[in-house]
Protein backbone atom coordinates (compact mmCIF):
# COMPACT_ATOMS: atom_id res chain seq x y z
CA UNK A 1 0.00 0.00 0.00
CA UNK A 2 2.92 2.48 0.32
CA UNK A 3 4.36 1.59 -2.68
CA UNK A 4 1.38 2.61 -4.16
CA UNK A 5 0.59 5.56 -2.54
CA UNK A 6 4.30 6.68 -3.24
CA UNK A 7 4.02 5.88 -6.40
CA UNK A 8 0.87 7.60 -7.41
CA UNK A 9 2.43 10.84 -5.35
CA UNK A 10 5.27 10.92 -7.97
CA UNK A 11 3.21 10.26 -10.99
CA UNK A 12 0.90 13.40 -9.69
CA UNK A 13 1.58 16.78 -12.14
CA UNK A 14 1.46 19.83 -11.13
CA UNK A 15 -2.35 20.07 -12.87
CA UNK A 16 -3.39 17.47 -10.96
CA UNK A 17 -2.40 19.04 -7.82
CA UNK A 18 -4.27 22.26 -9.08
CA UNK A 19 -7.31 20.36 -9.26
CA UNK A 20 -6.73 18.13 -6.49
CA UNK A 21 -7.09 21.17 -4.22
CA UNK A 22 -9.71 22.89 -5.74
CA UNK A 23 -12.01 20.13 -5.33
CA UNK A 24 -10.87 19.71 -1.57
CA UNK A 25 -11.52 23.70 -1.45
CA UNK A 26 -15.11 22.79 -2.98
CA UNK A 27 -15.78 20.49 -0.84
CA UNK A 28 -14.95 22.01 2.49
CA UNK A 29 -16.81 24.86 1.71
CA UNK A 30 -19.94 21.94 0.87
CA UNK A 31 -19.08 20.78 4.35
CA UNK A 32 -19.30 23.90 5.94
CA UNK A 33 -22.39 25.69 4.34
CA UNK A 34 -24.78 22.55 4.75
CA UNK A 35 -23.59 22.93 8.62
CA UNK A 36 -24.15 26.07 8.43
CA UNK A 37 -28.05 26.11 7.12
CA UNK A 38 -28.39 23.47 10.39
CA UNK A 39 -27.88 26.82 12.30
CA UNK A 40 -28.79 29.47 10.67
CA UNK A 41 -32.08 28.73 8.59
CA UNK A 42 -32.19 31.24 5.84
CA UNK A 43 -32.91 30.16 2.41
CA UNK A 44 -29.90 31.66 0.60
CA UNK A 45 -27.46 29.67 3.00
CA UNK A 46 -29.09 25.93 1.61
CA UNK A 47 -28.99 27.15 -1.89
CA UNK A 48 -25.36 27.99 -1.51
CA UNK A 49 -24.64 24.73 0.20
CA UNK A 50 -25.40 23.21 -2.79
CA UNK A 51 -23.74 25.51 -5.20
CA UNK A 52 -20.94 24.15 -3.34
CA UNK A 53 -21.54 20.66 -3.89
CA UNK A 54 -22.26 20.98 -7.59
CA UNK A 55 -19.13 22.69 -7.80
CA UNK A 56 -17.15 19.40 -5.77
CA UNK A 57 -18.72 17.29 -8.28
CA UNK A 58 -18.09 19.66 -11.63
CA UNK A 59 -14.48 19.18 -10.22
CA UNK A 60 -14.37 15.33 -9.42
CA UNK A 61 -15.16 15.27 -12.82
CA UNK A 62 -12.75 17.50 -14.54
CA UNK A 63 -10.15 14.95 -12.48
CA UNK A 64 -11.74 12.30 -14.17
CA UNK A 65 -11.70 13.43 -17.23
CA UNK A 66 -8.72 15.14 -17.57
CA UNK A 67 -6.32 12.35 -15.81
CA UNK A 68 -7.67 8.76 -15.51
CA UNK A 69 -10.31 8.45 -19.12
CA UNK A 70 -8.04 10.53 -21.01
CA UNK A 71 -10.62 9.13 -24.17
CA UNK A 72 -13.58 7.24 -24.78
CA UNK A 73 -17.17 7.36 -24.14
CA UNK A 74 -16.82 7.58 -20.39
CA UNK A 75 -14.45 10.43 -21.09
CA UNK A 76 -17.62 12.08 -22.65
CA UNK A 77 -20.03 11.50 -19.98
CA UNK A 78 -17.70 12.84 -17.15
CA UNK A 79 -17.63 16.07 -19.05
CA UNK A 80 -21.04 15.93 -19.49
CA UNK A 81 -21.51 15.85 -15.71
CA UNK A 82 -18.90 19.05 -15.59
CA UNK A 83 -21.09 20.90 -17.78
CA UNK A 84 -24.29 19.75 -15.80
CA UNK A 85 -22.45 20.56 -12.06
CA UNK A 86 -21.19 23.67 -13.27
CA UNK A 87 -24.28 25.27 -14.47
CA UNK A 88 -26.37 24.04 -11.19
CA UNK A 89 -23.14 25.94 -9.61
CA UNK A 90 -24.09 28.99 -11.11
CA UNK A 91 -27.37 28.78 -11.21
CA UNK A 92 -27.81 27.89 -7.01
CA UNK A 93 -25.34 30.75 -6.87
CA UNK A 94 -27.09 33.33 -8.53
CA UNK A 95 -30.55 31.53 -6.80
CA UNK A 96 -29.17 32.46 -3.16
CA UNK A 97 -28.04 35.68 -4.47
CA UNK A 98 -31.78 36.72 -5.14
CA UNK A 99 -32.58 35.21 -1.84
CA UNK A 100 -30.75 37.74 -0.07
CA UNK A 101 -31.92 40.30 -2.10
CA UNK A 102 -35.83 39.40 -2.28
CA UNK A 103 -36.29 37.00 0.70
CA UNK A 104 -38.99 34.47 -0.28
CA UNK A 105 -38.26 34.56 -4.17
CA UNK A 106 -38.40 31.46 -5.48
CA UNK A 107 -35.23 29.54 -6.34
CA UNK A 108 -34.86 28.39 -10.35
CA UNK A 109 -33.44 24.74 -9.50
CA UNK A 110 -36.29 24.04 -6.86
CA UNK A 111 -38.16 22.30 -10.26
CA UNK A 112 -37.60 18.91 -11.29
CA UNK A 113 -38.38 20.05 -15.12
CA UNK A 114 -35.15 22.84 -14.11
CA UNK A 115 -32.72 20.05 -12.89
CA UNK A 116 -33.74 18.16 -16.44
CA UNK A 117 -33.20 21.05 -18.42
CA UNK A 118 -29.45 21.31 -16.45
CA UNK A 119 -29.31 17.58 -17.51
CA UNK A 120 -30.24 18.16 -20.90
CA UNK A 121 -27.50 20.63 -21.35
CA UNK A 122 -24.97 19.17 -19.72
CA UNK A 123 -25.31 15.76 -22.18
CA UNK A 124 -26.05 16.96 -25.44
CA UNK A 125 -22.58 20.02 -24.93
CA UNK A 126 -20.76 17.33 -23.25
CA UNK A 127 -21.51 14.53 -26.05
CA UNK A 128 -20.89 17.29 -28.81
CA UNK A 129 -17.82 18.61 -27.55
CA UNK A 130 -15.23 15.68 -26.94
CA UNK A 131 -12.24 18.44 -26.61
CA UNK A 132 -11.79 19.42 -22.74
CA UNK A 133 -10.62 22.64 -23.76
CA UNK A 134 -14.05 23.09 -25.75
CA UNK A 135 -16.16 22.12 -22.98
CA UNK A 136 -13.93 24.26 -20.25
CA UNK A 137 -14.63 27.43 -22.98
CA UNK A 138 -18.49 26.72 -23.63
CA UNK A 139 -18.50 26.33 -19.99
CA UNK A 140 -16.36 29.29 -19.23
CA UNK A 141 -18.79 31.39 -21.08
CA UNK A 142 -21.84 30.43 -19.53
CA UNK A 143 -20.40 31.40 -16.54
CA UNK A 144 -18.87 34.59 -17.00
CA UNK A 145 -22.09 35.76 -18.66
CA UNK A 146 -24.22 35.03 -15.84
CA UNK A 147 -22.06 36.23 -13.17
CA UNK A 148 -21.34 39.69 -14.99
CA UNK A 149 -24.91 39.64 -14.97
CA UNK A 150 -25.48 39.04 -11.44
CA UNK A 151 -22.69 41.16 -9.73
CA UNK A 152 -24.54 44.66 -11.55
CA UNK A 153 -27.89 43.55 -10.44
CA UNK A 154 -26.69 43.06 -6.95
CA UNK A 155 -24.28 46.45 -7.43
CA UNK A 156 -27.24 48.40 -8.48
CA UNK A 157 -29.65 47.17 -6.47
CA UNK A 158 -27.49 45.88 -2.61
CA UNK A 159 -30.30 45.23 0.20
CA UNK A 160 -27.47 45.99 2.71
CA UNK A 161 -24.39 47.71 2.17
CA UNK A 162 -22.55 44.61 2.45
CA UNK A 163 -23.86 42.99 -0.12
CA UNK A 164 -21.67 44.61 -2.53
CA UNK A 165 -19.46 42.27 -1.52
CA UNK A 166 -21.14 39.68 -3.28
CA UNK A 167 -21.35 41.86 -6.51
CA UNK A 168 -17.64 42.44 -6.00
CA UNK A 169 -16.44 38.79 -5.68
CA UNK A 170 -18.83 37.63 -8.36
CA UNK A 171 -17.50 40.51 -10.84
CA UNK A 172 -13.82 38.81 -9.86
CA UNK A 173 -15.08 35.16 -10.70
CA UNK A 174 -17.02 36.60 -14.14
CA UNK A 175 -13.41 38.11 -15.08
CA UNK A 176 -11.47 35.13 -14.30
CA UNK A 177 -13.26 33.30 -16.28
CA UNK A 178 -13.56 35.31 -19.04
CA UNK A 179 -9.93 35.48 -19.28
CA UNK A 180 -10.16 31.72 -19.38
CA UNK A 181 -12.43 32.10 -22.49
CA UNK A 182 -10.14 34.34 -24.27
CA UNK A 183 -7.27 31.73 -23.49
CA UNK A 184 -8.90 28.87 -25.30
CA UNK A 185 -10.18 30.71 -28.50
CA UNK A 186 -7.58 29.51 -30.17
CA UNK A 187 -8.37 26.21 -29.28
CA UNK A 188 -11.27 26.20 -31.10
CA UNK A 189 -9.15 26.45 -34.75
CA UNK A 190 -7.05 23.90 -33.38
CA UNK A 191 -4.54 25.93 -32.06
CA UNK A 192 -2.51 25.04 -28.49
CA UNK A 193 -3.46 26.51 -25.48
CA UNK A 194 -0.88 29.02 -24.24
CA UNK A 195 1.59 27.19 -21.93
CA UNK A 196 1.32 27.30 -18.79
CA UNK A 197 -2.23 28.04 -18.39
CA UNK A 198 -4.17 24.67 -17.27
CA UNK A 199 -1.87 23.80 -14.68
CA UNK A 200 -2.67 26.65 -12.59
CA UNK A 201 -5.99 27.67 -13.53
CA UNK A 202 -7.78 25.67 -10.13
CA UNK A 203 -5.32 27.61 -8.03
CA UNK A 204 -7.15 30.93 -9.35
CA UNK A 205 -10.08 29.47 -9.17
CA UNK A 206 -10.02 28.10 -5.33
CA UNK A 207 -8.55 31.95 -4.48
CA UNK A 208 -11.54 33.19 -6.31
CA UNK A 209 -14.17 30.75 -4.66
CA UNK A 210 -12.99 31.16 -1.36
CA UNK A 211 -13.06 35.16 -1.78
CA UNK A 212 -16.94 33.82 -3.24
CA UNK A 213 -17.23 31.86 0.04
CA UNK A 214 -15.99 34.88 2.27
CA UNK A 215 -17.97 37.62 0.45
CA UNK A 216 -21.33 35.05 1.07
CA UNK A 217 -20.65 35.13 4.70
CA UNK A 218 -19.99 38.97 5.06
CA UNK A 219 -23.37 38.84 3.39
CA UNK A 220 -25.23 36.66 5.31
CA UNK A 221 -24.44 38.69 8.73
CA UNK A 222 -25.99 41.12 7.74
CA UNK A 223 -29.35 38.49 6.42
CA UNK A 224 -28.88 36.96 10.01
CA UNK A 225 -28.72 40.58 11.63
CA UNK A 226 -32.41 41.50 9.89
CA UNK A 227 -34.07 38.05 10.28
CA UNK A 228 -33.31 38.48 14.27
CA UNK A 229 -34.62 42.12 14.23
CA UNK A 230 -37.79 40.73 12.22
CA UNK A 231 -38.34 37.92 14.59
CA UNK A 232 -37.56 40.12 17.94
CA UNK A 233 -40.20 42.53 16.35
CA UNK A 234 -42.69 39.92 15.83
CA UNK A 235 -41.72 38.91 19.42
CA UNK A 236 -42.31 41.98 21.03
CA UNK A 237 -45.72 42.31 18.81
CA UNK A 238 -46.60 39.13 20.42
CA UNK A 239 -45.55 39.75 23.47
CA UNK A 240 -47.97 42.86 23.33
CA UNK A 241 -51.19 41.22 22.26
CA UNK A 242 -50.90 38.67 25.03
CA UNK A 243 -50.22 41.27 27.58
CA UNK A 244 -53.02 43.42 26.46
CA UNK A 245 -54.76 39.97 26.78
CA UNK A 246 -54.06 39.39 30.27
CA UNK A 247 -54.21 42.88 31.71
CA UNK A 248 -57.43 44.00 30.18
CA UNK A 249 -60.80 43.21 31.35
CA UNK A 250 -62.53 41.63 28.20
CA UNK A 251 -66.17 42.89 28.98
CA UNK A 252 -65.51 46.92 29.29
CA UNK A 253 -61.84 47.98 27.69
CA UNK A 254 -60.19 48.34 30.99
CA UNK A 255 -56.71 47.47 32.64
CA UNK A 256 -57.21 44.74 35.01
CA UNK A 257 -55.74 43.99 38.88
CA UNK A 258 -53.12 42.09 36.98
CA UNK A 259 -52.53 45.65 35.28
CA UNK A 260 -51.52 47.17 38.32
CA UNK A 261 -48.35 45.68 38.96
CA UNK A 262 -46.66 47.10 36.18
CA UNK A 263 -47.90 50.65 37.04
CA UNK A 264 -44.90 53.00 36.91
CA UNK A 265 -46.01 53.95 40.70
CA UNK A 266 -42.58 53.27 42.94
CA UNK A 267 -40.94 56.81 41.97
CA UNK A 268 -44.02 58.92 42.16
CA UNK A 269 -43.16 61.75 43.19
CA UNK A 270 -46.44 63.07 44.01
CA UNK A 271 -49.35 62.39 45.75
CA UNK A 272 -52.15 60.04 43.86
CA UNK A 273 -55.85 59.56 44.45
CA UNK A 274 -56.41 56.51 44.67
CA UNK A 275 -60.05 56.09 44.13
CA UNK A 276 -62.51 52.66 44.72
CA UNK A 277 -66.02 52.82 42.54
CA UNK A 278 -68.36 50.44 43.69
CA UNK A 279 -72.23 49.69 41.83
CA UNK A 280 -74.56 49.29 44.91
CA UNK A 281 -77.65 47.94 43.19
CA UNK A 282 -75.15 45.62 40.67
CA UNK A 283 -77.17 42.60 41.95
CA UNK A 284 -80.55 44.02 41.74
CA UNK A 285 -80.15 44.85 37.91
CA UNK A 286 -78.33 41.25 37.41
CA UNK A 287 -81.32 39.63 39.37
CA UNK A 288 -84.19 42.00 37.88
CA UNK A 289 -82.64 42.52 34.00
CA UNK A 290 -80.73 39.77 33.56
CA UNK A 291 -76.89 39.53 33.09
CA UNK A 292 -77.02 41.10 29.42
CA UNK A 293 -78.09 43.72 30.91
CA UNK A 294 -75.77 43.95 33.92
CA UNK A 295 -72.68 43.59 31.47
CA UNK A 296 -74.16 46.19 29.69
CA UNK A 297 -74.88 48.59 33.12
CA UNK A 298 -70.76 47.63 33.58
CA UNK A 299 -69.69 48.94 30.36
CA UNK A 300 -71.90 52.34 30.51
CA UNK A 301 -70.14 52.68 34.04
CA UNK A 302 -66.45 51.93 32.98
CA UNK A 303 -67.19 54.51 30.19
CA UNK A 304 -68.44 56.96 32.22
CA UNK A 305 -65.85 57.26 34.71
CA UNK A 306 -63.06 57.21 31.89
CA UNK A 307 -64.95 60.14 30.89
CA UNK A 308 -64.51 62.11 33.56
CA UNK A 309 -61.31 61.53 34.34
CA UNK A 310 -58.33 63.01 32.62
CA UNK A 311 -56.36 60.75 29.72
CA UNK A 312 -53.40 60.62 31.81
CA UNK A 313 -55.31 59.15 35.19
CA UNK A 314 -55.19 54.77 34.84
CA UNK A 315 -58.73 53.46 35.41
CA UNK A 316 -58.82 50.00 36.26
CA UNK A 317 -61.84 47.40 36.73
CA UNK A 318 -60.90 45.68 40.36
CA UNK A 319 -63.22 42.93 39.96
CA UNK A 320 -66.78 42.43 39.72
CA UNK A 321 -68.51 45.77 40.34
CA UNK A 322 -65.45 47.45 41.62
CA UNK A 323 -63.59 50.40 39.54
CA UNK A 324 -60.40 51.53 40.29
CA UNK A 325 -58.81 55.01 39.17
CA UNK A 326 -55.19 56.55 39.74
CA UNK A 327 -54.59 59.64 39.55
CA UNK A 328 -51.65 61.44 40.07
CA UNK A 329 -51.82 64.87 41.46
CA UNK A 330 -55.24 65.10 41.85
CA UNK A 331 -56.78 66.14 45.72
CA UNK A 332 -59.87 64.53 47.36
CA UNK A 333 -62.07 67.40 46.63
CA UNK A 334 -61.04 66.99 43.09
CA UNK A 335 -61.97 63.77 43.48
CA UNK A 336 -65.58 64.16 44.77
CA UNK A 337 -66.12 66.77 41.92
CA UNK A 338 -65.82 64.12 39.33
CA UNK A 339 -67.82 61.60 41.74
CA UNK A 340 -70.22 64.07 41.55
CA UNK A 341 -70.76 64.16 37.99
CA UNK A 342 -70.30 60.53 37.29
CA UNK A 343 -73.28 59.79 39.47
CA UNK A 344 -75.44 62.23 37.77
CA UNK A 345 -74.98 60.76 34.69
CA UNK A 346 -75.28 57.36 35.49
CA UNK A 347 -79.01 58.35 37.49
CA UNK A 348 -80.38 58.93 34.17
CA UNK A 349 -82.05 55.92 32.14
CA UNK A 350 -79.93 55.32 28.76
CA UNK A 351 -80.69 52.88 26.11
CA UNK A 352 -83.51 50.97 28.31
CA UNK A 353 -80.81 50.91 30.66
CA UNK A 354 -81.43 51.18 34.41
CA UNK A 355 -79.71 53.57 36.95
CA UNK A 356 -76.58 52.88 38.87
CA UNK A 357 -76.12 53.76 42.33
CA UNK A 358 -72.22 54.37 42.95
CA UNK A 359 -70.00 54.82 46.33
CA UNK A 360 -66.93 55.73 46.29
CA UNK A 361 -64.00 55.36 48.56
CA UNK A 362 -61.09 57.59 48.11
CA UNK A 363 -57.10 57.75 49.86
CA UNK A 364 -53.98 59.24 48.76
CA UNK A 365 -50.96 56.97 47.91
CA UNK A 366 -47.83 59.48 49.37
CA UNK A 367 -44.28 59.59 47.76
CA UNK A 368 -42.66 56.66 49.24
CA UNK A 369 -45.61 55.18 50.78
CA UNK A 370 -46.73 51.28 50.44
CA UNK A 371 -49.54 51.16 47.22
CA UNK A 372 -51.41 48.23 49.23
CA UNK A 373 -51.68 50.55 52.18
CA UNK A 374 -53.26 52.83 49.96
CA UNK A 375 -55.50 50.41 48.43
CA UNK A 376 -56.74 49.28 51.62
CA UNK A 377 -57.40 52.98 53.13
CA UNK A 378 -59.43 53.66 50.04
CA UNK A 379 -61.11 50.45 50.00
CA UNK A 380 -62.20 51.19 53.77
CA UNK A 381 -63.64 54.46 53.07
CA UNK A 382 -65.45 52.98 50.49
CA UNK A 383 -67.43 50.67 52.80
CA UNK A 384 -68.08 53.08 55.81
CA UNK A 385 -69.31 55.91 53.13
CA UNK A 386 -71.92 53.08 52.11
CA UNK A 387 -72.65 52.39 55.50
CA UNK A 388 -73.34 56.15 56.83
CA UNK A 389 -75.08 56.05 53.15
CA UNK A 390 -78.79 57.36 53.94
CA UNK A 391 -81.44 55.29 52.00
CA UNK A 392 -82.65 58.73 50.39
CA UNK A 393 -79.12 59.67 49.38
CA UNK A 394 -77.68 57.11 47.46
CA UNK A 395 -74.54 58.72 46.31
CA UNK A 396 -73.12 60.06 49.72
CA UNK A 397 -69.78 59.36 49.60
Amino acid sequence: MGVLARYAKSKMTLSQWSVVVQLGVASLLALFFFTLAHSLRLMEVRLWARAWLADAVALLAVYLAAFLWRGGFARQLTLALYLAAKTAFVIWVVAGVGQHLAPGKKAVLDHPKALWMVGLWGVSLGLANPSLSAALMAQSTVVAGAFFATAFWVWRRPRFPRSRWLAASLFLEAMLFACYVVALIPSVWGSTIPRGLLPVTSFFDAGAELILAMSMLIALESSSTAQLKHIHAELMDSYDRLRALVELDPLTGMANRRALETEPLRQHFLPVAVIFFDVDNFKEINDRYGHVVGDACLIRVASTIAHHFRPEDRTFRWGGDEFLVLAAGMDEASAKERFAAIVKDLQQPEEGLPPCRLTMGVSQLLPGQSLNEALAAADVAMYRAREQRSPNKPEVF
